[in-house]
């Protein structure tokens, strides 16, 4: 399993393992690696307006993406995701925040865009 991590700026979520998106796996991003940081950014923007709009206090630290890919057939397809968000909660919103997550891949249009075999899966880590 691969994991990307992409800590928040002021610039907005950045992944610092490259500085440049160059599309060759080993010096920079694989096409594969493209499709799950989109889909963990796009999350990760949706989680944090529904944090804001459910008047909910947070500061967000970072998203990590996870994934597995099919072993059978020649191409491979991402089979799984697990995304992953850091995020410091006061502990009276914990709970709230934690059912928020089921809000979340219903109103991302990356993952809607994705094929609905990709079992997708969100985690909140408390920091």
């Amino acid at each position: 399993m691969e994991t990307l991590t992409f800590d928040q700026t002021d610039q907005g979520l950045q992944n610092r393992q490259t500085e440049t998106w160059t599309f060759k796996r080993g010096i920079g991003y694989a096409p594969v690696q493209a499709l799950v940081s989109a889909a963990a950014v796009c999350e990760s923007y949706v989680y944090q307006e529904i944090l804001t709009n459910s008047k909910i206090p947070y500061t967000f630290q970072k998203t990590t993406v996870s994934y597995d890919r099919d072993p059978d057939g020649n191409v491979n397809p991402v089979q799984a995701m697990t995304i992953t968000f850091y995020v410091t909660i006061p502990e009276a919103k914990q709970g709230l925040a934690q059912r928020a997550l089921r809000l979340v891949a219903a109103n991302c249009p990356v993952t809607q865009s994705l094929d609905p075999k990709i079992k997708i899966t969100e985690q909140l880590v408390l920091v």
